[in-house]
């Protein structure tokens, strides 16, 4: 693999989305990631689902939804250029990036430009569980259109991240459709700072962790960063997180997360 994680530090966006999304695949040949289908739903062609990467690398995955509050983007980003080193991965809706781009121009163009990583989050917010196949693709491209608006070139997407956590068929079918990876997190940042300094302190390798931009989310983002790194870890984007477990083989041990009738093995101890 070209432009190693492990070994020079970086491998984001050296993947077209097709190529990431044969490799992600090619981990399902290998049996890296098992899949198991209830019975009643019959056998169809799924996609990979994310929850954490390796518990043996010391990288773990920020991640901010929905990205509504321009104001709040803007402290966001911000901070995160006092952490020149630090990556994040934001899964904006549709809508909330044609508004916060209407009132701030350029500002996710700039995200984007700076390392920062975008993922799908649907264009409006709507529950997959109610989507047909058909309903999910479309709306998957309706939400590209608007990020091709906004970054003002065709931004490389990786991943999908479904609104509360539901990876429903046409979901999964819409990620297998176009080439993406089911995102989910093993950790919610966004209560209170209070909960959440208790939380940081049984930080893992590997955790993908949950915010959504907010008053509270800039308080705990403000003693994050720093936290992160005072204990050794590494936040990069998903991209990053992800290529570099499969990088490294993911082992023959793997945790597996029950979601309604699935099973998915998609995580190694």
């Amino acid at each position: 693999m070209k432009n190693s994680l492990i070994n020079s530090g970086k491998i984001c966006n050296v993947f077209s989305r097709r190529d990431f999304f044969k490799l992600s695949g090619s981990m399902f040949i290998t049996g890296l990631f098992n899949l198991y289908l209830h019975p009643v739903l019959g056998r169809i062609d799924l996609a990979p689902v994310l929850w954490r990467g390796r518990s043996d690398l010391p990288f773990i995955a920020i991640t901010y939804d929905d990205c509504w509050l321009v104001k709040k983007l803007q402290e966001l980003e911000r901070l995160l250029e006092e952490h020149p080193d630090l990556r994040v991965t934001f899964f904006p809706i549709g809508g909330a990036l044609l508004n916060t781009d209407i009132k701030d121009p350029g500002i996710w163009k700039r995200l984007y430009q700076k390392g920062h990583e975008i993922g799908y989050h649907t264009f409006n917010h709507v529950n997959p569980g109610v989507r047909s196949n058909t309903g999910m693709v479309e709306d998957y491209d309706k939400w590209y259109e608007a990020c091709i608006k906004v970054v003002g070139d065709e931004p490389d997407v990786h991943f999908a991240r479904p609104p509360g956590g539901s990876l429903s068929a046409s979901f999964l079918y819409m990620c297998n459709e176009r080439n993406l990876v089911a995102a989910m997190y093993s950790v919610s940042w966004g209560s209170t700072l209070e909960e959440a300094k208790k939380t940081m302190s049984n930080i893992h390798n590997g955790d993908i962790i949950l915010m959504h931009p907010s008053t509270v989310t800039l308080d705990i983002s403000y003693v994050a960063f720093p936290y992160i790194k005072s204990i050794g870890l590494r936040a990069v984007t998903m991209t990053d997180l992800y290529a570099a477990t499969l990088e490294k083989g993911m082992g023959s041990s793997s945790c597996t997360y029950p979601i309604n009738h699935y099973q998915f093995q998609t995580c190694s101890e």
